[in-house]
This record gives structure tokens, C-alpha cells and sequence, in this order.
């Protein structure tokens, strides 16, 4: 009898390992069966020749579910063919007519390059009329990049001042900016250090931004710092530092500050951003 009760015992123990091992197979297979969707839609997305399916995929829920490695994989391969664009139109006239194409064409998934190329035709236009601008102190130039306006400023400024140790030429902003906009970063990162250290809003964004790009933390984080009153990438940059703890602890509410500062100064970009950060538990 006691024989028969222990085999019954055993029995019981082996059908409730066997349902939970089941059941624990069921779930891996359900999970790998989506991790197979996913990649599947990713790639879909990579077959495709355009860019702007890669921006709206991630700005959807389902691009906002996936992993966090296959995200920064589909975030990749656009800025990669942002890249290629930036290139193809950094050999084009700079004028109003490409300008006006490269915006029809790629503002929503490549604002920063069509801002970048924008800002050069804003330099050699702000050189072409430098005489008639110092006479007068004003500048009648429009700009849709959000951070013209203290450049703007800066740059008027330094033009109406006696020319001394401190002025930088329009060509040196010029190959800051182009280079930083085809992603020389070597050769930026010596154009853009002058104007940077004398107070250029953009140049020192760029340099925050290549830092960053670079995973130079501490170097990001010092220029964006400098630049973030006013320039919401700058922002931007030490908001996602603080949400993914690079070079600096995590820090929700700092990560939430910046990005709101830069949703104030005009960086679309910030506010999918703070739709996605997650609640801050300490407060």
C-alpha cells in the first residue's frame, strides 16, 4: 500500500513538472514566434528604398514595442540614408531651389541635414550681403531652423562690433557646418572648436552632437550644456544622456526637463521623446 501511494505521489509531482514545463515551452515559443515578427517587419522596412516608412514605423505602436536593440537598428539605417542624402545635396547649389526640393523631400525624417543645409545657405547669403547688414544692424533673413534666432543674434552682434581676436570668418562657420552635415566628424571637430569656444550657438551643438554620436559623454555633456538655452538639439542631447544614464546617473526629471526645454525651443523630435519616457517613481 505504502508502495502504491508513493508512486501515486510521484506521478502527481511528474504531471504538475510536466504541465509547467508546457506550459513554460509554450511561452518561449510564443515569445520567439514574435521576436520572428518583429524581425520580419524590420527587414520589410530595410527592403524598401525610402526613408520616411523607417521614421513613421517608429513613431507607431508597434515600432514603439520592439525591442530596444531593434529600434536602434531601424534609427541606424535612417540616419544612414539621411546620410547618403546629405552627401548627394551637399554637391548640389547651394540655393533657395535645392533648398526648397531637400525640404519637400526629407524634412520629416532628416530635419537636422535639412536644417544643416539651410544654415550654409543662410552663411553664404549673410556673407554675400555682410556690408549692407553691419550698415543697417539687422538682418531681414527668415530661418525655419530653430535655432537661427540666438545665432542670429550672436552673429549680429559680433558683426557690429570692431572686427578683432574674437570674429569668425563665414567660411569657417561654413565648413563647420558642412562638415558636421556629411558626418566628416574627424575634420568638423577641428572646424567647429574655434567658433564653438568663442560662443557660436551652432558650433557648439555640433560639437555636442558629434561627441555624443561618438559616445563621448563627458565631452557631449560639457558642450550641450553650453548650448542648450538656446538650441533644442542641445537639449535634447542631455535629455536623452539623463533617461539612458550616458556619462551622467539616470535621472528622470532631468531627462523630462530637457526635453521639455528642447520641445520649447522648436526640436520636434523631443516631444515622441517624452511621450515614451517612463514615469518618474520618485516623485
Amino acid at each position: 500500500m505504502m508502495w502504491f501511494r508513493l508512486l501515486a505521489v510521484c506521478i502527481g509531482i511528474w504531471g504538475i513538472s510536466g504541465c509547467a514545463f508546457q506550459a513554460e515551452r509554450a511561452s518561449s515559443d510564443t515569445a520567439n514566434q514574435a521576436f520572428e515578427a518583429d524581425k520580419a517587419a524590420v527587414q520589410a522596412l530595410f527592403d524598401q528604398p525610402y526613408i520616411d516608412p523607417l521614421t513613421r514605423f517608429l513613431k507607431q505602436p508597434q515600432g514603439q514595442q520592439l525591442p530596444q536593440d531593434l529600434q536602434n537598428k531601424i534609427r541606424v539605417e535612417r540616419d544612414r540614408r539621411c546620410q547618403a542624402v546629405a552627401q548627394e545635396y551637399a554637391q548640389r547649389p547651394l540655393t533657395a531651389q535645392s533648398l526648397a526640393r531637400y525640404r519637400a523631400g526629407y524634412q520629416y525624417s532628416c530635419p537636422d541635414d535639412v536644417d544643416a543645409f539651410a544654415e550654409r545657405l543662410k552663411v553664404q547669403s549673410k556673407d554675400s550681403n555682410q556690408a549692407a547688414e553691419t550698415a543697417s544692424g539687422q538682418s531681414d533673413e527668415v530661418s525655419d531652423d530653430p535655432d537661427a534666432a540666438a545665432e542670429t543674434q550672436r552673429q549680429q552682434t559680433t558683426s557690429t562690433a570692431s572686427v578683432g581676436a574674437d570674429a569668425i570668418s563665414s567660411q569657417q562657420l561654413n565648413d563647420c557646418y558642412l562638415l558636421t552635415q556629411i558626418r566628416n566628424f574627424s575634420d568638423a571637430l577641428d572646424a567647429c572648436q574655434e567658433p564653438a569656444e568663442k560662443g557660436y550657438v551652432k558650433a557648439q551643438r555640433n560639437m555636442a552632437m558629434m561627441a555624443y554620436t561618438l559616445e563621448d559623454y563627458e565631452r557631449a555633456r560639457l558642450w550641450a550644456e553650453k548650448a542648450a538655452s538656446q538650441s533644442g538639439q542641445a537639449a535634447n542631447i542631455l535629455g536623452e544622456m539623463y533617461a539612458q544614464g550616458q556619462g551622467v546617473n539616470v535621472d528622470l526629471a532631468q531627462a523630462r526637463h530637457w526635453f521639455l526645454e528642447a520641445v520649447r525651443l522648436g526640436y520636434a523630435k523631443a516631444q515622441s521623446r517624452l511621450e515614451t519616457l517612463p514615469a518618474d517613481e520618485s516623485q
